[in-house]
């Protein structure tokens, strides 16, 4: 079995978290200790993830981009497209953040996004009251952390 580099960079990536652990252990503030503990341990779970996929698809196993076949590919729109249009949907997000708050501008973002990428109205909808009550439970509620409510209502 041949390691790849992106192997390598994955360890490494894996031993840093477990050195963010480490370290966030050792905090007194729980705020702190939780949000590094969170982060580290999201990318630990992903990371260990894709060094199993590559590992795994060493071995001759085929990959989930080897199983799609031709005609089932989508055409990619060229790099520069592709970079405009994310550029345009951080900007429309933000813009969007800075006038109506965050609570409006999530689940309006995450619906819009998911609808401009062909997904259907029940997974959109379903989707953007899912993470929009899940930032307010998290935020609002778990953390007592008001988020912004937006330019507009600040002047009504």
């Amino acid at each position: 079995m041949k390691i790849k580099t992106s192997s390598y960079f994955l360890i490494f990536v894996l031993v840093a978290m477990l050195f963010v652990i480490s370290q966030a252990i050792t905090y007194r503030l729980l705020e702190a200790k939780l949000l590094l503990l969170l982060v580290a341990g999201v990318t630990l779970v992903f990371g260990i993830t894709e060094l199993v996929h590559e590992l795994r698809s060493e071995d001759g196993r085929e990959t989930a981009v080897q199983k799609v076949k031709p005609q089932e590919q989508i055409e990619i729109p060229s790099k520069p497209i592709r970079l405009a249009s994310t550029m345009a949907w951080v900007a429309g997000v933000c813009l969007l953040s800075y006038l109506v708050g965050f609570l409006l501008a999530i689940p309006l973002f995450s619906f819009l996004y998911l609808k401009a990428r062909g997904r259907g109205w029940l997974t959109a909808t379903v989707f953007s009251v899912i993470v929009t009550a899940s930032v307010y439970v998290i935020f609002e509620i778990g953390f007592k952390f008001y988020l912004y409510r937006g330019l507009l209502f600040d002047l009504f």
